[in-house]
């Protein structure tokens, strides 16, 4: 029985692939991926992969699997012999089934042999005699290679093929080369580009430099700057502070003349009004008289100004002619005090008639309550009204406590009453005496203060109400919900009740005439 052994590779392909290895450029994962592309029926011999030629006889012994010659026992041989005739078949079959070109004859394969590696040769050896730098057509490393090596007879087929591969191989070569080139020439320019880069990344440092110096002289002019702006601040607060005192000051002065102006403003109104009418009428007769006489000059002066230093002066004069000292009736003080003895006596005799109209009001007073004790006893018709009484003594009670203050002796709705009109009345005469524009900001803001009242009172009603329907509408989420038992209770149907014609139209002219009756009833 012959079996077919491994085809015999390439010189050339042997030389690179060993010379890869040697080298330690190629891994044996990566020198099966270089190999050459072979048909399905050509083998290339790996040394790590065979198995079937050991390389010393050691091996043998060392591992016992790979020695071919085993005693076959008396048992299997007819199983062996089994194996062989299906083994052979099989091979027949193979043959059969290949094409003319790919057979062989039994004398080729009879006479191949596989090739025995370099068992005793080293690779440091070949690295030391051969340049494997050199070209693939190197004749001193062919000869090494293939001394002491049994030259067989190739085929035609065999030898077009390994033709093929070499000139594959030449192609790849070439292909690599180009791309070497190509690669250095890259390197070349990005040798150039990365030194472009390093001159501009220097020309950047040293602006960048300078721009750190620039940046470092601003700061620092900078810094002197503020602390200069922050003395100028400090002094003008200085400044500030002392105005501001001097401002407290005058307003302080300011105040203390506006009391003694109120004093003199309220001297002044008691003084007027103790003045007869016609002497105040005369007065401003007189005072229209100067008014008409001076815009009459001011008209004449106008027309006659040239310069600007002139009119300044004359506004100052017209000024200063405006402020008049105000002119009064009393000259000496035996006037007033005639004048207060006429008022005392008036005023005795306007005693002596309030005690007697004092006297008729109590008089008055008590017969109302005579009547009123009679009325309250006799019926309860007036509960309704009593309460609307109680209920306007308390709002009576409660504005005569924030107007005036609280109530020292016990007073009656009426004299509260009285006492709240003469306070207004009071105010109302102060109003008048002071400026208007302050009047109308009092006013304003007490408008506003009320208004603001006013919101916070409905606010307030409106989160009360919804407060309480939350409240209901938790509860009822809340609560249990109610089962009804048994049937509905339901009323029994009465029939129709028969109604005439007359009837209804009598009780439309009742229900007309009582509309009319009603409306129109003089």
């Amino acid at each position: 029985m012959t079996t077919s052994l491994p085809k015999i590779v390439s010189v050339k392909d042997k030389k690179i692939r060993y010379s890869k290895i040697a080298a330690g450029r190629m891994s044996t994962k990566q020198l099966k991926q270089s190999a050459p592309a072979q048909s399905s029926k050509t083998k290339i011999f790996d040394p790590s992969t065979a198995t079937a030629f050991p390389r010393r006889l050691s091996d043998y012994f060392e591992k016992p699997e790979l020695n071919p010659f085993e005693k076959i026992q008396n048992d299997d041989l007819f199983v062996y012999r089994d194996k062989l005739i299906y083994k052979k078949h099989q091979e027949n079959l193979a043959q059969a089934q290949l094409k003319a070109i790919d057979k062989t004859t039994h004398s080729r394969k009879i006479n191949s042999k596989p090739v025995m590696f370099f068992d005793n040769m080293n690779i440091n050896d070949l690295k030391r005699d051969c340049n494997f730098s050199a070209e693939y057509d190197d004749y001193s490393f062919v000869l090494k290679i293939t001394k002491d090596q049994r030259i067989e007879k190739e085929s035609l087929d065999d030898y077009v093929k390994k033709k093929r591969e070499m000139f594959l191989l030449h192609y790849a070569v070439g292909v690599k080369k180009e791309e070497m080139n190509k690669l250095e020439r890259l390197t070349l320019a990005e040798e150039k580009k990365l030194e472009l880069a390093e001159q501009y990344l220097e020309e950047d440092a040293l602006m960048f430099d300078e721009f750190l110096k620039d940046n470092d002289k601003t700061a620092g002019d900078a810094i002197k700057l503020a602390e200069s702006e922050k003395k100028i601040k400090q002094e003008k607060d200085n400044e500030l502070r002392a105005l501001n005192t001097q401002m407290i000051l005058i307003k302080g002065e300011i105040s203390k003349y506006e009391e003694q102006l109120k004093e003199y403003r309220i001297y002044e109104t008691f003084l007027t009004s103790l003045t007869p009418l016609e002497w105040l009428k005369q007065k401003e007769l007189e005072k229209l008289e100067k008014k008409q006489l001076k815009e009459v000059e001011k008209f004449q002066s106008k027309s006659r100004r040239e310069s600007g230093s002139l009119s300044q002066l004359s506004d100052d004069n017209d000024e200063e002619e405006d402020v008049e000292e105000p002119e009064l009736y009393f000259t000496d003080p035996q006037q007033l005090l005639d004048i207060f003895g006429e008022l005392e006596e008036q005023n005795l005799s306007l005693i002596q008639n309030s005690q007697e109209t004092e006297e008729s009001l109590e008089e008055m007073k008590q017969t109302f309550q005579d009547t009123k004790d009679k009325i309250m006893f006799t019926s309860n018709e007036y509960k309704p009204e009593d309460k609307i009484m109680e209920r306007l003594n308390k709002t009576v009670e409660e504005a005569y406590r924030t107007c005036i203050g609280e109530m020292e002796t016990s007073l009656s709705t009426l004299q509260m009453l009285r006492t709240i009109e003469n306070r207004m009345e009071d105010l109302f005469q102060q109003m008048e005496m002071m400026p208007k524009h302050k009047v109308e900001a009092a006013i304003k803001m007490k408008e506003k203060e009320r208004r603001l009242k006013q919101r916070e009172e409905k606010l307030e009603t409106q989160r009360i109400h919804q407060e309480e329907r939350m409240k209901k509408a938790m509860e009822r989420a809340n609560a249990d919900p109610r089962k009804k038992f048994g049937r509905k209770i339901v009323a029994r149907s009465e029939p129709p009740g028969v109604v005439k014609s007359y009837k209804s139209d009598k009780k439309m002219e009742t229900k007309e005439e009582e509309e009319m009756a009603y409306y129109f009833q003089p």
